[in-house]
């Protein structure tokens, strides 16, 4: 049958091509399809592969890497690539060409299947080197080398195939830079040299590069993972294959990132593989041999936060960060993986600048990418850049409904793992998937308080919304350890910076992270948050540091374990050890703000005032904004008699902290060094009206009156601190801005119960605390009321927009000691009603919004109240 002209490709079975019939497809490209073919004149006997233009693919760029490739044929005449036999063009006008057919497998499967050792590796493998080698001695560069390319016949003869992007490099054929980009999207990244995959232009090496890449795949059973690049191209290859440092300086020299440290061509590549098989050391340098010798780094990276490129109603951003921290967790928890945290990483959201983002985090590795939402399905897509080269080793779209948002974290987190350490092992593959819940709407809820929780930094209401998130996946899934885990990170952060007394944030704490650790005793956040409680609240220091190091053992990634065990060494006069663990946490995030004053703090309180002062310097410059940065200057600045940068840096922190409480002390502290004694007492008279508006912490009204020389008050103040378990006073035994009071009894009896005794944890107030004055449990109440009106709002427009759990509108669990127990708003809207433990016994209060004023309606209420109502 001779060749129609209309014919589709599948339809060209049992055509004639000249003197050949086409049999069968046995491979296809994006441009051409190529088929096994017989004799059809009866001649004699012959099988043939035809390669043959698709149709509909005849362009002008098509139709010249057509031609390209035969005509690069025709030139190579070597018993190690198959033959070029005939070509020309059909009646319908698609070029093709008759090649020899060669039956066999891949190098790579070959060499399995027939158990070669690695001699005979070697021996085949230079073969393959000789026809590469001939091909550049006529001008072409293969620039497609892989293992799929390279078939070997049974009798043991390797034959290079499809030169198809392969590339005259003479100046006679006019080949540059442009030429040899054009095949740029055609490469197979896996074996494609790092210069090709950026689009510079190929040479010799690029072949060079690919070749090590599969003799690397020879002598491996895999493919050279990412680690393998760690230290400039060098590497460590896995312990089963027991190679010679000789061979690994062979394999590493040619799989070089840079071309010049590669092998300057094949014939120096093969020459070193037979000097090997002679027994004699090879030519690669004595560098990379120490390089070899050294232990492999860990893979380093960090993850970025998706941008979002649409949302249909603009719900959804919480999907971005929220699946890039879940990567983010489950990632940290492969041991050859070091992971940014997620507090690292938040500042570069909406960007995807890779190369400021690796070098300000220290990573050789970032992975971006977007996610795109509408209606029920989510796309994520992402790559994986290298940053020394500044390309895209890996890429990937993952597409899922937005109900089986697990599958798509499962896939994710797979394929990047993989992609970072192609050999998991089992124990990791498990960690890896492990989601933490099987329930999906648990799981959105936790991902969308995670988002409120990172927005919340002096935002009560994106606090309280975390708290709701939290709350609402618990409901859905009282087995889910992170969501209990993150209700603790609420109220650890609840008693440090204000809005309910210590007391009652940190006790509440302790049971949450409690149940996180004991559903899943891995997770290393739940264990840094019980230890910061165990240490504010129960002062129990044995606790806390057993709790910190095992945060640090189960996620060494988390950054607030290093942080919080750092200042629990600092509190116990270990300035080195505390200086050492601050400084990893600086390493692992080192944007974060509160680690940089943390580490200035540490210094602080071991006297070391221009080492301290250095380092906030130093972390000032790139975050200015920093109110807790230029604060811990001021009193590094005061302890030096610095006066004015001491004004100048207090001032900087009243006003990017909004003058927050600390900060007022300090600038009362510098306007008393000043001379300035009424500015202080104008601050002083400030800080005492915030306290009756809320919860200001005893510590910084000691501070305050200490400023004036009021002793007494500052003792007071300090004692009230130690009865409230405010976790500021653990300091008074090692800041220096407390030395005019060691000289003092009542402050030596202080510093002596914050300490850690012998026999265990203090206990100097480990009864329930004590019944708030008037006007402190106004403040509280407001604080709480304030805190249940914006959850109750949240919580209404919840269920409205989004059907939630709660059946009713109560907070069980806002407080420890059943403060605010249930909270109702009346339907106008005008007064919220709630009840509270007053005297040890259960109240009915209502209070007008708006207004100061607390009524308690009913004074002791017997048995269990369920609901509120109006």
């Amino acid at each position: 049958m001779p060749f129609p002209e209309s014919q589709s490709d599948e339809q060209l079975i049992g055509s004639r091509i000249g003197a050949y019939r086409l049999d069968r497809e046995i491979g296809r490209g994006g441009m051409g399809a190529v088929y096994l073919a017989t004799r059809a004149d009866s001649e004699f006997d012959k099988r043939v592969a035809i390669k043959l233009m698709r149709r509909g693919k005849e362009n002008d760029f098509a139709l010249r890497r057509f031609r390209n490739e035969r005509q690069i044929l025709a030139r190579i005449e070597n018993p190690y690539v198959a033959r070029l036999i005939d070509g020309g063009t059909t009646q319908a006008g698609q070029p093709y060409f008759v090649m020899e057919y060669v039956e066999g497998q891949s190098v790579t499967k070959y060499c399995d299947a027939h158990l070669l050792n690695t001699r005979e590796r070697l021996a085949l493998f230079l073969k393959i080197c000789s026809a590469v080698r001939y091909a550049h001695e006529k001008n072409i560069i293969h620039r497609d080398l892989k293992p799929s390319n390279i078939l070997v016949k049974q009798d043991g003869t390797p034959k290079l195939l499809d030169f198809g992007i392969a590339k005259f490099i003479d100046a006679e054929q006019g080949v540059n830079a442009e030429a040899t980009i054009a095949g740029f999207r055609m490469l197979t990244p896996a074996y494609a040299s790092p210069e090709q995959l950026r689009g510079d232009a190929a040479s010799g090496r690029s072949d060079v590069y690919s070749l090590g890449v599969i003799l690397y795949e020879l002598l491996c059973g895999e493919r050279p993972s990412l680690s393998t690049f760690q230290r400039s191209g060098a590497g460590d290859l896995p312990q089963e294959a027991h190679l010679s440092a000789h061979l690994r300086a062979i394999v590493f020299r040619a799989i070089r990132w840079d071309p010049e440290d590669r092998y300057p061509s094949v014939g120096a590549f093969s020459a070193d593989i037979e000097r090997y098989l002679d027994g004699l050391p090879p030519q690669a340098s004595s560098a990379t041999m120490l390089e070899l010798d050294s232990t492999p780094a860990q893979i380093s990276i960090a993850i970025l936060p998706l941008r979002t490129l649409e949302t249909q109603d603009g719900t959804d951003g919480f999907l971005a960060t929220g699946i890039t921290e879940a990567l983010i967790a489950r990632l940290s928890r492969v041991e050859r993986v070091s992971v940014r945290p997620t507090s690292a990483v938040l500042k570069y959201t909406g960007r995807s600048d890779t190369s400021r983002a690796a070098k300000d985090l220290r990573v050789k590795y970032v992975l971006e990418g977007s996610i795109h939402t509408l209606e029920d399905q989510v796309r994520v897509t992402v790559q994986l850049v290298f940053s020394e080269a500044g390309i895209a080793v890996w890429a990937a779209q993952f597409d899922e409904r937005k109900r089986d948002i697990l599958k798509l974290e499962d896939s994710l987190a797979e394929q990047v793992a993989y992609a970072l350490v192609p050999q998991l092992t089992g124990e990791e593959r498990l960690q890896v998937s492990r989601s933490g819940t099987s329930n999906a709407l648990a799981h959105q809820a936790y991902l969308r308080g995670r988002w409120h929780w990172n927005r919340s930094a002096g935002d009560q209401a994106e606090l309280t919304h975390a708290l709701v998130c939290f709350s609402q996946a618990i409901d859905l899934d009282p087995n889910y350890a992170r969501a209990h885990a993150g209700l603790a990170d609420y109220y650890v952060r609840l008693g440090l910076w204000g809005g309910l007394p210590p007391s009652e944030s940190f006790a509440a704490a302790i049971p949450s992270a409690e149940a996180a650790v004991t559903l899943d005793p891995s997770l290393g956040e739940a264990h840094a948050s019980l230890a910061f409680a165990l240490w504010a609240y129960r002062r129990d220091y044995a606790a806390a540091e057993e709790h910190f190091n095992l945060a640090i053992i189960r996620s060494p990634d988390y950054a607030s374990g290093h942080h919080w065990y750092g200042l629990l060494n600092s509190a116990r006069h270990r300035p080195e050890l505390a200086i050492a663990t601050l400084e990893r946490a600086r390493k692992v995030d080192p944007n974060s703000p509160a680690i940089a004053a943390a580490l200035g703090f540490v210094h602080y309180n071991a006297r070391q005032f221009e080492k301290a002062i250095q380092v906030l310097l130093e972390a000032s410059r790139e975050l200015r904004n920093s109110a807790p940065i230029w604060e811990m200057l001021g009193w590094c600045y005061l302890e030096t008699e610095d006066v004015g940068k001491a004004r100048e840096a207090a001032e900087t922190a009243v006003e990017l902290s909004k003058r927050s409480s600390s900060s007022l002390c300090l600038l009362a502290h510098t306007e008393i060094k000043a001379g300035n004694r009424s500015a202080a007492l104008a601050l002083l008279e400030e800080l005492e009206q915030m306290a009756r508006q809320r919860y200001v912490s005893g510590y910084d009204r000691a501070t305050a009156f200490l400023a004036i020389g009021d002793t007494q008050n500052a003792l007071r103040y300090l004692e009230q601190a130690f009865t409230d378990r405010d976790w500021w006073v653990c300091w008074v035994a090692v800041e220096p801005r407390w030395d005019p009071l060691r000289s003092e009894s009542r402050f030596t009896q202080l510093v002596l119960k914050t300490q850690p005794s012998r026999t265990g944890p203090v206990v100097a107030a480990e009864a329930p605390p004590a019944r708030l004055g008037k006007g402190r449990r106004a403040a509280a109440v407001a604080a709480v009321c304030a805190l249940a009106i914006v959850a109750l709002a949240l919580l209404w427009w919840t269920n409205r927009n989004h059907p939630a759990p709660f059946s009713t509108l109560k907070f069980t669990k806002l407080t420890s000691d059943g403060t605010a127990d249930n909270a109702i708003i009346s339907p106008d809207g005008r007064y919220v009603a709630y009840t509270a433990m007053e005297g040890g016994d259960t109240g009915l209060f209502v209070r007008e919004l708006g207004s100061s004023r607390t009524r308690e309606l009913v004074p002791h209420l017997r048995g269990y109240v369920g609901e509120l109502g109006f």
